[in-house]
């Protein structure tokens, strides 16, 4: 239902006859409790996740979900499933806010999850909110997984992005083969905000700081001739975005 509803509204009518009408929460959704907070200084907290049934949220093919920060001092509430099959939300004021994170490693067998997340200087955001005070046994949701991952197959890669993409660029390059080639580029505020990158040899790394700027670094790197399949990642702010989506078609 939540796919027919993007390309035509009126799908919110449907209604589901037979099986699984009797549920009274997406099966994708899960309470997750903290069980252990780490400090990546200077700007990033990793956040250790519990919960029950992983599994689905480990696959390689998906590797971000959202998350769902109840208002500080509210309990979490979860979604139910409307007649149409599609996560339904309580018009509440304590109603959950939604992010989406990239999951940085799990262990289902061990029931746990690790998210890492920038602390904004002013946390106005609700994952950085959150991140700025979690402590051991808050209570937070997840709801997917919802795609998004690196092909295995290709011959060039050009991974890229500011530190907000750090975990998905981190999750990413550890994927692939050790026989992957190409350039991975990470503009940090602060040189002290490099992390170790667990990726194959023959992938080039470089660090720039927000003065220097992405787009200039990766306007400067171009595919060997013979790469027939190259592949290009970046995440990182509009305006940066833009202009390197535009460089990445037309150069």
């Amino acid at each position: 239902a939540g796919h027919l509803a993007e390309f035509a509204p009126e799908a919110d009518t449907l209604r589901w006859t037979g099986d699984a009408t009797d549920l009274t929460e997406p099966p994708n959704w899960r309470k997750l409790r903290v069980a252990a907070v780490t400090d990546l200084p200077p700007r990033m907290r990793r956040i250790r996740l519990m919960g029950d049934d992983l599994t689905m949220f480990a696959g390689l093919q998906n590797i971000h979900v959202r998350l769902a920060f109840p208002p500080q001092g509210k309990p979490l509430i979860s979604p139910k499933v409307s007649a149409s099959g599609r996560e339904s939300w309580p018009d509440d004021p304590a109603r959950p806010m939604l992010r989406r994170y990239t999951v940085r490693a799990i262990d289902p067998a061990a029931g746990w999850l690790d998210v890492d997340f920038v602390l904004h200087e002013e946390a106005s955001g609700p994952g950085s909110a959150f991140a700025a005070t979690a402590a051991v046994g808050d209570m937070i949701g997840l709801i997917g997984p919802g795609g998004g991952t690196i092909p295995l197959d290709r011959d060039w890669y050009l991974i890229a992005g500011d530190e907000t993409a750090l975990p998905a660029i981190a999750r990413m390059v550890a994927l692939l083969p050790r026989t992957a080639t190409g350039h991975v580029v990470i503009e940090l505020h602060d040189p002290a905000e490099a992390q170790p990158l667990d990726t194959p040899p023959g992938l080039q790394i470089t660090h720039v700081l927000r003065d220097s700027g992405l787009a200039q670094a990766v306007e400067a790197i171009r595919p060997p001739a013979d790469a027939a399949l190259p592949f290009v990642w970046i995440g990182c702010e509009y305006t940066a975005f833009r202009s390197l989506r535009r460089h990445v078609r037309d150069t």
